[in-house]
């Protein structure tokens, strides 16, 4: 079996001749699990209750309204956004649409071209995204919890006249006892030691 075909795809369009007629390329490239919508339904359903794991728009043109599309889609869904065009937009509704996370944007008819390479790669490339994301989110958190923890070895070092290693031993054994992370236990003593 076709890997493709359990790939859940949402295609969005208001026009239901095209969305129907790219649902049929899509079933005659493996892919089964389908569900189209125009725009205007949107608000009536929960994205979360079809779960696609592709979104495809396809419009006239992309233009401001789009772009906030595209990024509510990724907000609700989590899943990469692919945005057809069947007449050129301004460089600068292309760029927003990167920015709020397009994975793909082609100005062309989407029948025109084979879209499981489109699709493939997009899913890559989201899950790449979403990984670096969550890298760099961890990273972020590291780093304030270092902030946290050197400030509060200053503060124990003040109060308790220690030097920098008991002040760290003494955060260790407290986060060990307390069976918290050291970031934690330095935020409590910051605030303990600030009242």
């Amino acid at each position: 079996m076709n890997c493709a075909t359990q790939i859940s795809i949402l295609v969005i369009d208001e026009l239901p001749n095209r969305a129907e007629s790219l649902c049929q390329q899509l079933q005659q490239e493996g892919f089964e699990k389908l569900t189209t919508m125009r725009v205007s339904q949107l608000a009536d359903i929960q994205i979360d209750s079809i779960a696609p794991e592709v979104l495809i728009v396809s419009q006239d043109s992309a233009d401001l309204g789009t772009v906030a599309l595209v990024e509510t889609l990724i907000q609700l869904s989590g899943s990469p956004t692919l945005v057809f065009t069947h007449q050129s937009s301004k460089p600068e509704i292309v760029q927003q649409l990167v920015e709020a996370g397009a994975s793909c944007y082609q100005h062309i008819d989407p029948s025109e071209i084979p879209l499981k390479p489109i699709i493939d790669s997009s899913r890559d490339q989201f899950a790449n995204l979403v990984r670096v994301q969550k890298e760099l989110q961890l990273t972020k958190s590291q780093l304030a919890d270092r902030k946290q923890i050197e400030r509060a070895k200053g503060l124990l070092m003040k109060k308790h006249e220690c030097d920098e290693e008991q002040a760290y031993i003494a955060m260790r054994k407290l986060a060990m006892n307390r069976a918290q992370r050291m970031g934690d236990v330095a935020r409590e003593l910051i605030q303990a030691l600030n009242n």
